[in-house]
């Protein structure tokens, strides 16, 4: 499963990271850099403040 995580706040994404990484029946197997949403062509998010991250989870067998 792949899940983007976006938001303004870069700390709070690093502790939600942190967090994701705990749960005990998932496997993080991917994580992108954090990136700024304006790094697109659309011009929706020009002028966006929000980063953005992707990750791939499974779950444990």
């Amino acid at each position: 499963m792949r899940v983007r995580v976006s938001g303004r706040d870069q700390k709070e994404l690093v502790d939600f990271m942190k967090d994701l990484e705990k749960l005990q029946n998932f496997e993080i197997t991917y994580t992108s850099e954090l990136r700024d949403s304006t790094r697109t062509n659309n011009p929706k998010y020009r002028n966006s403040k929000e980063i953005m991250q992707y990750v791939d989870i499974k779950r444990k067998s």
